[in-house]
């Protein structure tokens, strides 16, 4: 009869050691990007200002790039961040945020308006 608080601690420490394991990875709770979408003319830069929030769930480092660069546009040692930038974008573009066990994306997407799009449509049967 010995084994069995043996058996319990055991057990025990094997569950709290998977349930720290499980939540060290999922450090971001959220991670949102507004607008999410910019929309501008044909050939025409987007020039917008973006609001980047994330919440983890805890104080750590966590840093923003832009997925294609090893620069972080930004990081902070902090549970919450919302962080507004001005960005120019010739076409849809992925960010990350980036902690110490984890990474997540978004994408801000580019659509250009081409001259159909703005045009008036009229029926054929159409008087005017």
């Amino acid at each position: 009869m010995c084994f069995r608080p043996l058996l319990i601690t055991t057990c025990f420490v094997f569950i709290t050691a998977l349930s720290f394991s499980v939540s060290a990875q999922n450090e971001i709770k959220e991670f949102s990007i507004k607008p999410a979408l910019c929309i501008v003319e044909q050939e025409k830069l987007c020039h917008q200002r973006f609001i980047f929030y994330w919440r983890l769930t805890q104080p750590m480092q966590a840093c923003l790039f832009k997925a294609s660069e090893d620069e972080p546009l930004h990081c902070a040692y902090t549970k919450e961040v919302k962080l507004t930038k001005d960005i120019v974008l010739l076409e849809s573009q992925e960010f990350e945020l980036r902690s110490p066990q984890q990474a997540v994306k978004e994408t801000i997407f580019v659509r250009q308006l081409r001259a159909d799009v703005r045009q008036v449509r009229r029926h054929i049967w159409s008087v005017f």
